[in-house]
């Protein structure tokens, strides 16, 4: 079912919103579709039921420096089958604003659930208006006023009032909210606002119109995060983030709720949002308002658009509540603090998320322009089911139908960030005729919705995508396994990848190990990042080396088998022996020690003999090297991290010789002037000689040095920086790359170039997986007079986030081979 196109002065706004897909595809699962102005995802069941079921209102409140206390309104309607009534891009309906008479400079508004009068036609909506003076001693609030506003949803003209109820008593009320519970409402608040104090449970008490005072309970320095319904008992999620209790609305009495205090505690500013979804290893607080799903009697809630669900259960043995951790479901978009998320349960299984942008700083990098736009997604949770509904495990879910549309806002009014987006409340609508009701009710919503039909959805066409998400057609036709080297504190694992021309065979997969190799570093996890590695990969045509700095022992991998060996190499004699660096060039594992004067290679019987170095340069001076290129089967190329300079060893002669800039030898002589120049040569780690030109990696992209051969000399020329054009940065310090193909007739040259989130993750992640960005380019080149191919751009062919499990601590993706 295809959504029609939007207008066409869409496209001549310049708006960008959407044409990156980059973005989804690293933060969300594939079940995620991206989704832009014009470009909708529909798979919602065909022939189903597409009149409006439901109304979502939408409240939020302008800036106060817009000089009004005005709560502004809009609504969007959902059919019974999933579908979002309306077109891609179309602005949601404009309910009339209501003044609610602010009493403060800043103001927090909340609601509780909406309730439809009996024929479906008015709603009645119970909002909060908390009122803060900020200039008032110490910025206090006054107890917050309950406010009924009301909506005529199917008169001609939609009619709107908001109307004062019974005020609350003097309590410390921050952070609460109205709560609709057992056909009642209720809200909770505090006696103080720290130290040893009560927490309060107040009923609305229609008759008297007053708010009575029904339980209490003793707490000590609590705050309330938010609250889930559940039946006919409210679990509440307060401060410190692991507390949680169940207040049982007929009986009024409190329970507190047993958790797991072993693990620990739950930082969400540490938390690190991935495609990696698995279940965090600490609680997490609901925050605002949970929805109780009976069909899978199940708990979920938003926190930075992802959804985490909880089971609340009750051991009728031991009279005593109880809940495990969260369980990750899904994340719903890639963004996060850019704007305001929401979630909403419709009916049966059908669920409704909406995250509305808010333009401020840092959000130029999705969209160049003022629109507040609301993705909308309807969608299922899926899951096993076991047995019956209690055993439901969520494990993701099934997307109806996600669109795009935008909330008109006057952006001259004051600024845009200042906007509140304070809810979302959902009201079925009652407009069907009651026999066709009565027919439909014999089967749920959510029964329609599980029917397996085709369906369509449109695809953004690839002029429309920003550059960063074209991806080209590889002209390079070749197959090739990538080999990626992990190391972990106690071993490295080598991950087995394949590649056939260009695109990769393990987007959003969990890599399984090829090989395990028994390259111990340190027995603290958090001390793998602060030393120097101890141990060098290598690769030649057949195996894969693990060398260590200083002991003997080395692992051998075999590409064939996937199996290992283990060698004892023996260093030479009288001589403090270690290794800077191990390479293995043509035929030979060479090893280079500190200085420059040792240089060995691995004879068959496993001894490291030295080279007797013809004395050109300084061979006792101590270097540090950063990078290394094999030239040939009998040279190869390291730089040194000091000085930045270059030096050039022949097997053959057992020489070293200096690389010298181009420039330093003839300015007189041809060279091609690259687009872009660096100010040194400098190469980090495994770089790559391809047609006369060594490839290294840099801070967002590779950088490339022509090496020239001028009267018996070598040098290099300045670098060309072939920057990536996609948003995900890439830090060279975490990169490794290799060759893969090149086109004879068009000279493209072809590379794999592989990013572990490494330390960062470890410390800020509680996730047990790592993910491990891969990515396969194809560099366009054009002759020299020397006919060596210079690039001259670098093209996108495939792209893909893989996982790795290292048990939960650190990894450091070190090494990458495609041999």
């Amino acid at each position: 079912m295809e959504l029609e196109p939007p207008e066409a002065a869409v496209e001549d706004s310049g708006c960008t919103f959407g044409r990156c897909f980059c973005c989804w595809v690293r933060r969300c699962s594939s079940r995620i579709p991206p989704v832009a102005p014009g470009r909708d995802y529909d798979r919602t069941p065909l022939g189903a039921d597409h009149r409006a079921a439901w109304s979502l209102l939408i409240g939020y409140c302008p800036p106060s420096s817009a000089g009004t206390s005005l709560i502004s309104l809009r609504r969007f309607r959902v059919a019974r089958s999933g579908r979002v009534l309306g077109r891609s891009d179309d602005a949601l309906e404009i309910l009339n604003d209501v003044d609610y008479d602010a009493k403060g400079e800043l103001v927090r508004i909340s609601a509780a659930a909406a309730t439809p009068s009996a024929d479906g036609r008015s709603l009645a909506l119970c909002l909060f208006c908390l009122d803060f003076n900020v200039h008032a001693a110490g910025g206090e609030a006054s107890p917050p006023r309950p406010m009924e506003l009301l909506l005529e949803l199917n008169a001609a003209d939609t009619r709107v009032s908001l109307h004062s109820t019974p005020h609350l008593p003097p309590l410390s009320f921050m952070s609460t909210c109205p709560i609709s519970a057992a056909g009642k409402l209720w809200t909770i608040g505090f006696l103080n606002h720290c130290g040893p104090t009560s927490l309060v449970m107040l009923r609305l008490d229609k008759e008297s119109e007053k708010w009575v005072q029904v339980a209490t309970m003793e707490v000590t320095d609590c705050g309330i995060y938010g609250y889930a319904v559940v039946h006919d008992t409210i679990l509440l999620s307060l401060e410190p983030e692991r507390l949680f209790v169940v207040f049982n609305c007929a009986t009024c009495a409190w329970t507190a709720v047993k958790t797991d205090t072993k693990g620990p505690i739950f930082d969400p500013f540490e938390w690190i949002r991935g495609t990696a979804l698995e279940a965090p290893d600490d609680y997490i607080a609901i925050c605002g308002r949970g929805l109780y799903v009976e069909e899978h009697d199940t708990i979920y809630f938003l926190r930075d658009n992802i959804i985490y669900a909880y089971k609340l259960c009750y051991d009728q043995d031991q009279r005593q509540y109880w809940m495990a951790m969260p369980t990750i479901v899904d994340r719903l978009c890639p963004f996060g603090r850019e704007g305001s998320g929401f979630l909403t349960h419709l009916g049966g299984q059908v669920m409704c998320f909406v995250w509305i942008s808010v333009p401020s700083y840092g959000w130029q990098r999705y969209c160049n322009c003022d629109t507040f736009h609301v993705l909308i997604t309807t969608f299922q949770v899926i899951g096993n089911s076991g047995s019956s509904h209690e055993h439901f495990i969520p494990k993701g879910v099934r997307v109806w139908h996600s669109t795009c549309r935008r909330l008109d806002i006057d952006p001259s009014k004051s600024s845009l960030s200042d906007y509140m987006f304070c809810f979302l409340r959902e009201c079925e609508e009652n407009t069907l005729p009651p026999a066709k009701k009565k027919r439909e009710n014999e089967m749920t919503p959510s029964m329609r919705l599980v029917l397996t039909v085709p369906a369509s959805s449109n695809v953004a066409e690839s002029s429309k995508m920003l550059t960063c998400c074209r991806l080209e057609e590889s002209v390079i036709q070749t197959t090739k396994d990538l080999y990626i080297v992990c190391q972990a504190p106690s071993h490295a694992t080598v991950f087995k990848i394949n590649i056939r021309d260009g695109k990769l065979a393990c987007h959003n997969q969990n890599l399984k190990p090829y090989g395990v190799m028994d390259t111990f570093v340190c027995s603290d996890p958090d001390d793998l990042m602060e030393q120097p590695f101890p141990w060098h990969f290598t690769c030649d045509r057949k195996s894969i080396y693990a060398v260590p700095d200083k002991r003997n022992d080395i692992h051998v991998l075999s590409l064939d088998k996937g199996s290992v060996i283990s060698l004892e190499a023996t260093g030479p004699t009288g001589t403090d022996f270690s290794i800077s660096l191990a390479l293995a060039v043509g035929s030979n594992i060479i090893a280079i020690s500190d200085t420059l004067g040792g240089v060995y290679h691995l004879s068959d019987t496993h001894e490291w003999v030295p080279h007797s170095i013809q004395r050109s340069v300084d061979l006792e001076k101590k270097v540090e090297l950063s990078g290394y290129a094999v030239l040939s089967d009998k040279s190869f190329m390291v730089c040194d991290r000091k000085t930045e300079c270059c030096f050039l060893f022949d097997l053959d002669k057992d020489t070293w010789s200096i690389v010298r800039a181009y420039s330093d030898i003839s300015s007189s002589l041809p060279i091609v002037q690259p687009t872009d120049w660096s100010a040194s040569r400098f190469l980090r780690g495994r770089s790559v000689l391809a047609e006369g030109f060594i490839y290294t990696c840099a801070d967002g992209g590779l950088r490339a040095y022509e090496i020239i051969k001028v009267q018996g000399s070598y040098c290099l020329s300045e670098g060309i920086f072939l920057k990536f054009p996609w948003l995900k940065y890439w830090g060279s310090e975490r990169m490794c790359l290799d060759y893969v193909g090149q086109d004879t007739a068009s000279g493209a040259i072809m590379f794999c170039v592989v990013q572990g989130n490494n330390y960062d993750q470890h410390r800020l992640d509680a996730l047990d997986k790592h993910r491990v960005l891969i990515t396969t380019i194809q560099i366009k080149t054009e002759r020299t007079s020397r006919f060596t191919l210079k690039p001259v751009a670098v093209g996108h062919v495939d792209g893909g986030t893989s996982f790795v499990g290292q048990d939960g601590g650190p990894i450091w993706t070190s090494s990458c081979f495609a041999p």
